[in-house]
Parts: structure tokens; sequence; C-alpha cells
């Protein structure tokens, strides 16, 4: 554990480099007791001046931002700690409050001035014997992701670990690891044994941001027009695949005209033979898609006769194509609560 003295002593010798130039920073201890560990003074060239609340922490975890950091603040506050991460900085920031890591990164506003420090090895960590072994590393890939998905497709749900556990085909062990780091990023609340989703837009947000599991694809063509291909698709089983992208939309939020069918498959051989696709390395109307991720089928809905990938799985997609992709995206989003009615909550078909 990093001590209190250390951090801001770390503090003082990286503000001898990020004051402006003509600006003065006097950093001052505070008595046990105080609400703050220092005071930290920045002096403008004209004299006018910002002092922050400066709060030093040796682990600084999302849940506990949430809990200690509010935009309703008499007087700007700087939190130190050995790791500020993404979840972390972005509730932060959302506050009004600064932040530093020493030697590290960091984002200090005082009046019209911003001084920010990016892509910076931090100078102090934590020791091994503090790291917590007990959460996941990437909560947006692999099996971890499967608990995501499901938090999103029922999102008003509460949870207990058994229920995730069996939704998902996870272990009853990394589900509540994953479940554990969800709550410490503050995106759920977790009480008496349930789990509940209280950040919906932002789980989704950080879904869209993270990279995108691997992927093997066919793109191929068709010589029938894409809405014979869907037609096609529909004789053809409920089993094996599910459609994804603008042609998904289109069944479910109609934005724009779509001139090429995507679908996730489990195999490729079948649905080459059966749609009569000819590979092709440009111009393909139809692109079959078999994910490292097997919860892309995870929640699929059925519409018009069609397997249709789950609502967050589909803005996910269309929000990671170009061209319209995000835009669909966008409009299928001011609709998850109406079409949420119309096919129920988990993707009753209608």
């Amino acid at each position: 554990m990093v001590k209190v003295a250390a951090l801001l002593e770390a503090l003082q010798q990286d503000l001898a480099t990020l004051t402006p130039e003509g600006w003065s920073a006097a950093l001052r201890a505070q008595p046990p007791g105080d609400q703050a560990d220092a005071r930290l003074t920045l002096r403008a060239p004209d004299g006018s001046r910002t002092v922050f609340r400066v709060e030093a922490k040796s682990r600084l975890e999302p849940s506990q931002v949430v809990l200690e950091f509010r935009s309703t603040e008499r007087h700007p506050r700087l939190v130190v700690a050995p790791t500020v991460g993404p979840r972390s900085r972005e509730l932060l920031g959302r506050t009004g409050t600064s932040w530093l890591e020493p030697g590290g990164d960091c984002r200090i506003v005082a009046g019209p001035i911003l001084i920010l420090r990016e892509g910076r090895r931090r100078a102090l960590t934590q020791s091994p014997a503090s790291q917590v072994t007990r959460f996941v590393r990437n909560p947006f890939a692999g099996a971890a992701l499967r608990v995501v998905r499901r938090l999103l497709i029922e999102p008003d749900r509460p949870w207990t670990v058994a229920e995730m556990s069996s939704a998902t085909k996870v272990t009853i062990g990394f589900v509540s690891r994953t479940l554990a780091t969800l709550q410490r990023d503050a995106y759920l609340s977790r009480r008496r044994g349930e789990t509940r989703l209280k950040e919906y837009d932002d789980l989704l947000d950080a879904w869209t941001r993270a990279p995108q599991p691997l992927e093997t694809t066919v793109e191929g063509v068709s010589l029938a027009k894409p809405g014979e291909v869907l037609a096609a698709i529909a004789t053809l089983g409920k089993n094996g695949y599910a459609l994804t992208a603008e042609a998904a939309a289109e069944q479910l939020a109609p934005f724009a005209r779509f001139n090429k069918v995507e679908l996730y498959v489990r195999e490729f051989d079948r649905w080459q033979r059966q749609l009569q696709l000819t590979p092709v390395p440009v111009g393909a109307n139809v692109r079959l898609i078999k994910s490292e991720d097997k919860g892309v089928f995870d929640g699929t809905l059925n519409r018009r006769g069609l397997q249709v990938v789950s609502l967050p799985q589909l803005y996910v997609d269309l929000k990671r194509r170009e061209g319209a992709g995000p835009e669909a995206a966008a409009f299928l989003r001011q609709r998850f609560d109406k079409l949420r009615r119309e096919l129920g909550v988990g993707g009753a078909a209608v």
C-alpha cells in the first residue's frame, strides 16, 4: 500500500514540471481530522488563484468515486492515486474532479487552465501483495462478456449468481468474479444476494469501445436481391444463425436501405451451399461471420420469421460498422424501450 505521505511528496515533485510558466504552486499538508490530506494553491500570473482540496488514495476504484466524489463540492478537488483507471477517470470527469497519477497521467483543471498529461508510465505502483485477484481482467471479453450481454438484454431483472450462471452457461465462480468487477466499476449494485444493473448506458458504451472479438468471415455474392436472400434464410430453419448489422436493423427499426446481408453462423459450408454463394474479394452482398465470442447468439430474437441478434448486440455491431452503421445504431437505441415492450424482455417473438 502506498502511503499518503509518499503520494503527496510525489505530487509535489510533479507540480515542479507541470505548473505552467508564470504560475506558482504551493502544497500544504493538513492536520489530522481535516477533510483533505492537503491544500494545493495554484496562483496565476495575474494574482488569481485556485485552491484544491487534495485527497491521497492508496487505491481508487470507480465504486469509491461514485460514493466519495460529488459535483456539488464548494472547493475543487484533486485526487492523487497510484492508478486512476479509465472508468474512474470517466466518473471523476463528470464531477469536475481533477486527478493525478504520480509520474503518470493527470488531468487538472484550474480555472481557464487545463493541465493534461497522457501516455506516461506511473512512478508509483501498488505492491504485488496488494493486487486483488477476485476480479476479471477484462469484463468485455470471453465468458465475462456473456455476463455483460445478459445484463443488457434484461436490464430490469434482479439476478442471483446462480441464475446468471444458468443463463450464460458460465461457472458460478467466474460469474461471481465478473459481477464483482462490474460492481467495482460502478455499473451495478449488489444487495442481499441480488445484482441489479444501474448504469445501462455506461455499460453499453463501454462495451462498444472495447476491442472486438476475433472473427472469421466469408464474403460472397448471391444472385438474389437482399430481400430474397432474407426470404431464403427464413426457410432454412431457426438454428445456427443470427442476423446482424443493417439487415437485422431492418427487421426492428428500419433506418436506410441495405445492400448486404450479414449473419453470424456456427459453420460456413452449410450456408455457402444453401445460399449458393460465390466467394469474392470485393462487392459481396452476403457476409457470413464466425465469432470467437459464442455469446453472439445469446438472447436471439425471432422477428418476422428470422433470427436476429439481441438488441444490445445489434447496437454494438452497428456502432462498429462504417458508413451508415453508427447512425442506424443511434436510431435503434432511441427505440430500445419501445422494442423491449414489443418483444418482451429476453426476446419473446412477435
